[in-house]
């Protein structure tokens, strides 16, 4: 995130906030939405895996130099 920038709010469904920002990066635009690892235990088993989560669901920031896109 460059200083300066003007930067857009999107608003998805907060299950697909990951998803959004991730298709938008793909596509080549400059997306993101903050996120945290959590660590969580596989159901019935002693298992962990690592989780990627969205630290504000709903929100991606976009730069705004892609606004006419």
């Amino acid at each position: 995130m460059g200083t300066g920038a003007l930067w857009l709010i999107l608003r998805t469904a907060g299950t697909h906030t990951l998803k959004l920002a991730k298709a938008l990066r793909d596509a080549g635009f400059d997306a993101w939405s903050p996120v945290e690892i959590q660590n969580r235990r596989r159901p019935r088993s002693k298992d962990r895996f690592e989780r990627e989560v969205a630290v504000m669901p709903s929100y991606v920031f976009a730069n705004a130099k892609h606004l006419v896109e």
